[in-house]
């Protein structure tokens, strides 16, 4: 459980850092909140443009690629 704990950090700011994009409400650590990771599959609760609360997830494996051991953002 450790490791999952270390590692959803590191799964964050490697997105937040290679994965930048727009968003009218703000970046993912100001509108999402409870996030996990289980297996290659990050959940988070994240606000819609409405206000409300929204639960949501996306596949690791089809929005990261390891090149040369660096981690960018896929266009699958």
């Amino acid at each position: 459980m450790s490791l999952f704990k270390f590692s959803v950090p590191l799964i964050l700011i490697a997105l937040s850092t290679h994965c930048a994009a727009l968003n009218e409400l703000g970046g993912f650590g100001e509108t999402c909140k409870d996030t996990y990771l289980d297996s290659n599959v990050l959940y988070s609760t994240c606000k819609g443009t409405d206000g409300s609360d929204y639960w949501t997830y996306v596949e690791l494996d089809q929005c990261l690629v390891n090149t040369n051991g660096n981690l960018y953002c896929s266009t699958k």
